[in-house]
């Protein structure tokens, strides 16, 4: 990669870091004065439920192409459907909330109240088969997981493909960039 690229993709990113004020004395920023006494009140609690239901990105949502009106879409899976879930993140919780985030759940560096997308299909859609598979790693390059996962689709009417990366893939981009030997910033 040539300097200028470089030098490019550092200062988008350290211009992103200094708007949200990261380099700031922590006692100017707003987060840092919020009181212990505001974590886990019934209040926040609700309150976090209505931005995260009104900013969340769940999936994309196609039309359907056979079978369909034309105005039809893909969601929401119509109750009954056999569903395979497939992908690296089918059963994940910590990688679903990524690391641009605090305290998850209440227990600490736990992430036991994030429900996996598999086991939500599954309860919501009991009547039917719900089935996982990782098909791949995001740290590997393997492919040994390719047939189960493409079987576990074939069988099913719908599909719901988990995937995205999560530190790990972007810690090994680092340890590569880093033996270059030359000043690194992040």
């Amino acid at each position: 990669m040539a300097e200028d690229e470089v030098d490019k993709r550092l200062y988008n990113s350290l211009k992103v870091r200094f708007e949200l004020g990261l380099f700031d004395p922590p006692e100017g920023q707003s987060y840092y004065n919020i009181s212990l006494s505001e974590v886990g009140k019934q209040s926040t609690i609700e309150l976090n439920e209505i931005m995260t239901k009104e900013s969340m990105v769940l999936m994309q949502n196609p039309k359907l192409e056979d079978g369909g009106n034309g105005n039809e879409q893909v969601l929401p899976f119509k109750l009954g459907t056999s569903v395979a879930v497939v992908g690296p993140h089918f059963n994940a919780t910590e990688a679903l909330v990524g690391n641009y985030l605090g305290q998850a759940c209440p227990t600490y560096l736990s992430y036991d109240c994030i429900v996996p997308v598999l086991e939500a299909v599954s309860t919501v859609n009991k009547e039917a088969t719900v089935v996982g598979a990782e098909g791949c790693t995001v740290t590997t390059n393997s492919t040994a997981g390719f047939n189960a996962a493409l079987d576990a689709a074939d069988e099913s009417e719908a599909i719901i493909l988990a995937m995205g990366i999560n530190q790990i893939v972007e810690g090994g981009l680092c340890a590569c960039i880093c033996v270059l030997g030359k000043p690194l910033s992040h």
